[in-house]
């Protein structure tokens, strides 16, 4: 349960995840424009009970919003974006200042050891400096950021911890009202062997003119070198083996092209149709479809059912756990809000 709470307080205030998240995906650490310039943010967006909220982490967290949306936000919608970040900011001040009047600490090693996570998204120290930099953003503040997140979440913990309790009556009661929500069409497990219409790697070399001017020569190619594997698999070798040594298909090669159980629709509607046709132990011809070719083995096929009650009930708990979380910590956070001396200037 107390991960459910985890999931819900990751949805609310996560500072690491607006300053850092970029990093562990190996996007760009920053952005190629500040678009707040001209929506006239001011240094101070906001004062909590006399403590001032600086906009710099605001202005970041609306930078990456825009970056994520990949589409134009028009003014009003910015000036909205703002002030939910704004909000956020100082819900995230009054529980600090919350947790700092209930005596909660949080020790050197606690914030130590979450500045290290951070850390860990970039290659060294240098680059992780670097962020920094160009943030405009020190370590002091970084470290006190961790410590704010993790006052807050205590606070936000207490409020539900040993509080809410979903018995099997309710869970079940659920499960009744919504049995079309857990109805599961027919699935298969196959095995597949795959290659790429254009290598991946020798992606990276060419540009994009290129890549399509060479296209259909290198499909060619990889038709070709598909015909002998499939050559292979239908003279006895052991298909595993075989998706282990040829398939480009990086996640699933490793385990012999294993993909486990997939429903209809989840993969091209060529790929359904070549399973369409096989049966338990069968190998296709070679499959073409829009990433490239695939040879295909089906294992097993599984009715279309709805989902056993045993199955879905621990994930049916922590939602309906989750639920009321949420409906505690919000009415939680509107009571602490009437009772602050907050001053909004934007």
């Amino acid at each position: 349960m107390r991960r459910s709470l985890l999931s819900f307080w990751s949805l609310v205030f996560v500072f690491g995840l607006i300053l850092f998240g970029e990093a562990a995906s190996g996007a760009e650490p920053y952005f190629e424009k500040d678009y707040t310039q001209e929506l006239n943010i001011p240094d101070i967006v906001a004062r909590v009970n006399g403590v001032e909220i600086n906009s710099k982490f605001v202005k970041f967290e609306f930078n990456r919003v825009v970056k994520l949306v990949k589409k134009e936000i028009n003014k009003k919608q910015s000036v909205e974006i703002i002030r939910d970040i704004v909000d956020k900011e100082i819900v995230r001040e009054i529980l600090y200042q919350k947790g700092k009047g209930t005596d909660q600490t949080v020790s050197k090693d606690i914030i130590n050891e979450e500045l290290e996570k951070l850390k860990a998204g970039y290659a060294n120290e240098t680059e992780f400096n670097k962020a920094l930099e160009q943030r405009g953003i020190d370590l002091d503040e970084i470290k006190k950021s961790i410590e704010i997140d993790t006052v807050s979440h205590n606070i936000l913990r207490d409020q539900v911890e040993g509080k809410i309790d979903i018995d099997e009556k309710s869970v079940q009661k659920f499960y009744d009202d919504n049995k079309e929500n857990f109805f599961r069409p027919e699935a298969f497990r196959v095995q597949h062997i795959f290659m790429f219409h254009f290598p991946p790697d020798k992606r990276k070399s060419v540009s994009p003119e290129e890549v399509e001017a060479k296209k259909a020569e290198h499909s060619k190619e990889a038709r070709e070198r598909m015909d002998k594997v499939l050559e292979e698999a239908n003279g006895g070798a052991d298909f595993g083996d075989l998706a282990k040594k040829y398939s480009e298909d990086v996640a699933s090669a490793p385990s012999g092209g294993d993909l486990d159980f997939i429903y209809k629709g989840v993969f091209p509607g060529e790929f359904d149709a070549a399973v369409d046709k096989l049966k338990p132990g069968e190998v296709s011809g070679v499959v073409e479809t829009g990433f490239g070719y695939h040879i295909i083995k089906l294992n097993e096929v599984k009715a279309a059912e709805y989902a056993p009650f045993d199955e879905v009930k621990e994930s049916i708990q922590r939602y309906l756990y989750t639920q009321e979380a949420k409906t505690i910590i919000a009415k939680y956070l509107e009571d602490i809000k009437k009772n602050a001396k907050v001053e909004i200037y934007f």
